[in-house]
């Protein structure tokens, strides 16, 4: 049976210092909307230790490229030693976050994502052949490369957000 999803290798963006949690999370959620993904947090749990704020936060996004192909995002969140902090920045206070943060960004490239091709075997052979002599250029020079370059653009952004030099 061909593989319906390809694996794309997961980033992590890791953080020390200050940072504005409300603007990376909103800041994740208007991403999703610009690229048109349909988004949703599975997962959105606090915990508020003496050290400081603990979050973990799962978020799953979703957009179909074609009728047979779909890219997933998946982003989980967490922060440790989350404190609030006032910061004067341009001669303004602000109310910030210092503290640990780690985001961990995975994606996948599904193929038929209507499961035209399930069922029986003659039709898995069809996709197999499909897969390996008609799209096989499409897979790999195509949707894969876009969906590596949606994750290293999401990467870049939620390093900038956080105040890192995106590179």
């Amino acid at each position: 049976m061909p593989d319906k999803f390809r694996d794309m290798p997961v980033t992590f963006v890791k953080h020390r210092g200050l940072f504005s949690y409300s603007s990376l999370i909103n800041g994740l959620r208007n991403w999703f909307r610009d690229y048109d993904y349909e988004f949703h947090e599975p997962k959105h749990q606090w915990k508020v230790p003496a050290e400081g704020v603990e979050v973990e936060i799962k978020m799953k996004a979703n957009r179909k490229v074609n009728e047979y192909v779909k890219y997933h995002i998946e982003i989980f969140l967490r922060t440790y030693d989350m404190k609030d902090v006032e910061v004067v920045k341009d001669g303004q206070k602000m109310k910030m976050q210092d503290g640990k943060v780690l985001v961990e960004i995975g994606g996948k490239l599904e193929l038929d994502w209507q499961n035209r091709f399930g069922g029986n075997k003659f039709l898995q052979g069809l996709q197999d052949f499909l897969h390996q002599f008609i799209i096989k250029q499409d897979i790999g020079d195509h949707w894969e490369d876009d969906l590596l370059y949606k994750l290293m653009d999401l990467s870049r952004f939620i390093r900038a957000t956080l105040g890192q030099e995106a590179v």
